[in-house]
This record gives structure tokens, C-alpha cells and sequence, in this order.
């Protein structure tokens, strides 16, 4: 194909940090490569494109100028980049921290191609070469798919009149976004990002851009692949490694599939890992996705450790919603707790120098999402801002990202704020039970909308001042009481935050009744999606496969005398029984009505 519009491809180059802030693994190699290499090679065969263009820190110039003698077939230039502004750097980064895996639905609404979207430095690159269009790709996407991305330019001169930009739902690392010189020119005086066009915004309601020109379709599979395939971290790494291996093992075996370009069907590979047939990137992920175990489709199966960890440093709480334990609203008292719980006495809290060690003796990797949260709220734990600064100086540059999620209903902010000051986590969680005060106290059971409302109007100043980081992530319970709110508080909190959570109660497998509105069980029972994915450590130091074990009859062992690593081995007997269909035989699972959620 050729075309009389200028289409120029840009890779933001930074050969020392990831955008999402792991270490750039750029010059790092892989089958005989520098990541780099492969990235621009890939980009250099997709039809369409024209010239590369490389935005690099200006003090990193001198790194890349060696990949201009690799000899590709069409020219490429090294420019400085522009970065865009810190506060919405620090906002891109954290939402997309929390869903790596996935092209969007992050906080904030960002997408993955919003990672490395620096909109002045684009805008700069689309002026100074002439171009007519911008193909952005990510720098680690190793498995760009040549076809796909030569398909979703030939899209975009078909279809790119409603919205200037053209995208395709794939799974990260597998393909791009081809944007008009015109709307680049926009985003760049305004600062804006591509998940700003594409996300849902109140005042200007419209169809999902899934549904409209904007999109090239593919196979829906390539977007629900819960993998990410830009080699920015460890876990994706090892995964693209495996991948490349078996690619090799088993290239020619088998007749050669032809298809159109863009086009991923069944026939372009087999189930079977030995019998592999791989005639692209996105065919490769595809087989390999469905060759794990039955209603699990996670490549992260091979490595050593979950992608979440959620620690309960108090199983106390001020609210009694659905779905929860009841707690005291007397933090002084020891109030006895239902379904089996442990009475919340002083010894259901471990001094703060237990976790203090564990954390500093943890090797996690570098993708690891840590919450603070479980059962309790993790404001009413007194030594909260020492045990977040244990975290962050954990080894290895502590985990990726760390949320605390709370009810904000404490008396005492202090350790919050300064925990803020300190940076010393990136995404707040806020459950609000209710937009009113009268279904507040319905839902919450407990009359302290007036607490709540406090110390929002408290943190709101703040969090502005810091340009909006911490992220804050607005939740609410969807139950009876809250369905006539739940529109209102939703848009209300898109315009303020950027983002919002409905969230469905859980029965706790059975241990307390079900409040939710329907069940949202698929009919026919799987594997779990969690035990592949995250584990919880109780406040007493226990660690459980998920936080639906209430009564704690699969216990993991304990931070006294095991490791995280230890968790993760011992949970693997569990994750076999699913596999093989064997959750009837497990309690709690047999009663889990929560096996799909990832």
C-alpha cells in the first residue's frame, strides 16, 4: 500500500526508566537483540509508515545514536523529548500501575496508550518531520504485530474522519494508535492524552468508541488476554522469553496459514504448545493464553509470584456494611466478632515491628501491587505510617505501586497526611456507602456521612495541591438502598476524580448473607481467576489464599516463619485442585460466588 500522506512512527525512548516506573530494559537483549532493536525493526516492516522517529531525554541523546546504522528500510531520527507536565506524568503512571494488563479501564480512565504519550513532544515530532499521521507504539512492545499495525493504518485512511484517531483493542504491546497531525497538534497545546478522547466524560455523554470508526475490530480474545506484552517488567519479561522459545521450537511444523492482513482466526494456531503454528505476535499469545488451565487464561502461571498482595493490619472498622464482619465502634473495646472471626483484642494485631522486618526481608517483584486493606480499616491501625515506610524501602525498590483503602471515617488524619507528604503511597481507595447521608447510614449502618464528608473536604485541597496524587478512587456498594444513586455518584465523582468503583458485596462463601441485587455468577462454575493472581495476609500475620476464606481454614502459614515466596509455593496444591475441577472438595470454595473476579 502506498500512500501520498506522510505516516511517521514514534517510540519514546528512555534508556534508565520505564514509563510506568520500573527499569528501562531497552538495551537489555533478548534473542540476540537489544529490545530496542526488535521494536524498530517491527516498525520499520509495518506498510504505511514512512519514518521513526525516536523521542529521547536530551541527556540520553547520545544512546541512541547507534540505532540509525541498523540499516532498516525506511530513515529514522532521534529527537529530544519534551516530557509532559509532572503532575500529569504522576497520574498517568499511577492509574496505569493498577492495570497493566489490560489496553484500559484503569483509574482515571488511561489506556495504555497514554503510557508514553508525552503531548507536546508529539506534536513537536509531527511539526519538524511534516507528517500527515502519528503511529505512537510502546518502546518495550517486542511482539508488535506487523500486521495488525499495518491494518490499523490502511483503517485509519479509511475511517479516521469521525475522530481523528484509530485504535484496535488488543492486549498491551500488541499493536498502536494512529492519530491525525491535526488532533496531535490539540493534544499537545492542551495537554491531553488519548484516554481523554476516548473516555467516558458526564457532560458530554456518546457511544463507546469500541462500537464506532475509531476502532478496528479484531479477534475479542486479543483484548482479553490479561497479559502484558511490553517487557517493562519481570513477569513480562519471562513471559515473552517463554513464548519466543516455544516459537522457536516448533516454527515449521505444520502448513503455512495465509490470511488478510490485521485478520487472527483459529486456524492461525493449534491448542497445543507442541503443535504451535505461529504466523504472528498476537496468534502466538493467543495459543498460549488458551493453553491454560481450564477458565484461567494468565500466562503469569509461570512466575514465582502473585501480581497482588493485600496486607489487613487491623480487622477493626467503624462501618458494618454487607459483606463485612461487624466491628467495634469503640476502638478501646475488644468486641467480639461473628462468623468465626478472632475477638478483636490487642492480639489480633501484630506490633508493627513484625511486619516492619517481613517487609524489609521481602525480595517482591517488580510489578507487585500492594493494598492495605482486608477486613479492617488500615486508618484505624496505629502504626500505619511506620509500616508504609517499611514497604517502601523494601528490597528491590519495594512494590510497584501501594494503595490504602479505607472508609475515611477516622477522627484522626494526621498519619494519612503525613503519609502523603511522604509519598509513600499512590492510590487512596475511599468506600463511600452512600451519595446521601440518610442511605449512608442505611448502607454503613453507622450515621458518620458527617465524619466522611469531613475529612474529604479536608484531603481535597490537598490532593489538588500536589496536582491529583495521590490518585483517589471513589467506591460504592451496589446494593438495594444505592441503586437510585448510583448514576449521580458515578458521574459526580468522573468529573471530580476522574474516576469511580461500583463494587458488589460479597457473601464471604456463604459466611454472611447475600446482599447484592443479582447474582453475577456465570452459570457455569471455573477455575478461580484469584488464586493465580493475589494473596491476603490477616492482621494476626496469617496468610490466605483470597479474602473470602472468613474463617481461615486454608491457612499459608505466617510472616513469623515464612516468606512471601513460601505463600505463593504453598498455594500452588489449591490452584492444581481448580485446575483440575476440583473446588467442590475445598472449603470455601465450594460456596465462593466470587471465583470470577479478577
Amino acid at each position: 500500500m502506498s500512500s501520498p500522506s506522510k505516516v511517521i512512527a514514534a517510540v519514546v525512548c528512555d534508556f534508565e526508566r520505564a514509563a510506568i516506573g520500573t527499569r528501562s530494559r531497552l538495551n537489555d537483549c533478548i534473542a540476540g537483540k537489544r529490545v530496542i532493536e526488535h521494536v524498530v525493526g517491527r516498525l520499520s516492516q509495518v506498510v504505511g509508515v514512512r519514518e521513526i522517529v525516536l523521542l529521547v531525554p536530551p541527556e540520553q541523546l547520545d544512546r541512541a545514536q547507534g540505532l540509525q546504522s541498523l540499516g532498516l528500510n525506511v530513515p529514522m531520527r532521534p529527537l529530544p523529548l519534551t516530557p509532559r507536565p509532572a503532575g500529569l506524568d504522576a497520574r498517568v503512571r499511577s492509574s496505569r500501575q493498577w492495570n497493566l494488563h489490560a489496553w484500559r479501564g484503569g483509574a482515571g480512565q488511561t489506556t495504555c496508550f497514554d503510557e508514553e504519550y508525552h503531548p507536546a513532544a508529539l506534536a513537536q515530532a509531527v511539526r519538524e518531520t511534516a507528517a500527515d499521521h502519528l503511529l505512537i507504539v510502546h518502546s518495550h512492545s517486542i511482539l508488535l504485530d506487523v500486521s495488525i499495525a499495518s491494518a490499523l493504518i490502511a483503517h485509519h485512511f479509511q475511517k479516521n474522519h469521525e475522530m481523528r484517531v484509530t485504535y484496535t483493542p488488543c492486549a498491551p504491546g500488541l499493536s498502536g494508535m494512529v492519530l491525525q497531525s491535526g488532533i496531535v497538534q490539540e493534544m499537545g497545546e492542551k495537554n491531553v492524552v488519548p484516554g481523554q478522547l476516548l473516555g467516558y466524560d458526564p457532560a458530554a455523554p456518546t457511544f463507546d468508541t469500541l462500537i464506532r470508526d475509531a476502532c478496528m475490530q479484531v479477534d475479542p480474545a486479543l483484548s482479553k488476554i490479561p497479559n502484558r506484552f511490553c517487557v517493562d517488567t519481570e513477569r513480562s519479561w519471562r513471559m515473552v522469553v517463554q513464548l519466543m522459545e516455544e516459537e522457536k521450537g516448533t516454527r515449521g511444523q505444520g502448513d503455512k496459514v495465509t490470511r488478510r492482513q490485521g485478520e487472527v482466526k483459529e486456524a492461525d494456531f493449534t491448542l497445543s504448545p507442541c503443535h504451535l503454528v505461529t504466523l504472528s505476535p498476537a496468534a502466538l499469545a493467543l495459543a498460549a493464553a488458551r493453553s491454560v488451565a481450564p477458565g484461567v487464561t494468565d500466562l503469569s502461571r509461570v512466575y514465582p509470584f502473585p501480581r497482588e498482595l493485600e496486607i489487613e493490619l487491623t480487622p477493626r472498622r467503624l462501618t458494618a456494611p454487607p459483606g463485612a464482619a461487624p466491628a467495634s465502634v469503640d476502638l478501646r473495646s475488644t468486641a467480639e466478632l461473628d462468623m468465626g472471626r478472632p475477638r478483636a483484642t490487642a492480639k489480633s494485631e501484630l506490633d508493627p515491628q513484625h511486619w516492619i522486618t517481613w517487609l524489609a526481608g521481602q525480595q517482591f517483584p517488580d510489578d507487585l501491587l500492594l493494598t492495605f486493606a482486608g477486613h479492617g480499616d488500615p486508618l484505624l491501625y496505629p502504626h500505619l505510617l511506620e509500616v508504609l515506610r517499611a514497604a517502601r524501602k523494601a528490597k528491590g525498590g519495594g512494590p510497584l505501586a501501594i494503595c490504602v483503602q479505607t472508609d475515611l471515617v477516622t477522627d484522626d488524619l494526621r498519619p494519612l497526611l503525613a503519609a502523603i507528604d511522604e509519598n509513600l503511597f499512590d492510590v487512596l481507595s475511599i468506600t463511600a456507602y452512600g451519595y446521601t447521608a440518610a442511605t449512608y447510614a442505611k448502607v454503613a449502618r453507622v450515621d458518620l456521612h458527617g465524619q466522611f464528608a469531613r475529612n474529604l473536604s479536608q484531603l481535597a485541597p490537598i490532593i489538588s495541591g500536589r496536582g491529583g496524587v495521590p490518585l483517589v478512587v471513589p467506591r460504592i456498594l451496589k446494593v438495594r438502598e444505592t441503586i437510585p444513586e448510583l448514576e449521580v455518584f458515578f458521574d459526580a465523582w468522573i468529573r471530580q476524580a476522574g474516576w469511580a468503583v461500583i463494587d458488589y458485596p460479597t457473601d464471604l462463601a456463604g459466611a454472611v448473607p447475600f446482599a447484592g441485587v443479582v447474582d453475577m455468577a456465570p452459570p457455569k462454575r471455573k477455575a478461580c481467576r484469584r488464586i493465580w493472581e493475589r494473596l491476603l495476609i490477616l492482621s494476626n500475620g496469617v496468610a490466605l489464599p483470597c479474602d473470602q476464606d472468613i474463617d481461615a481454614k486454608l491457612p499459608l502459614g505466617n510472616i513469623i516463619s515464612h516468606t512471601f515466596t513460601d505463600f505463593w509455593q504453598d498455594l500452588h496444591t489449591l490452584r492444581i485442585q481448580h485446575a483440575a475441577g476440583q473446588w467442590q472438595s475445598v472449603d470455601p470454595c465450594k460456596s465462593c460466588r466470587e471465583w470470577h473476579r479478577a
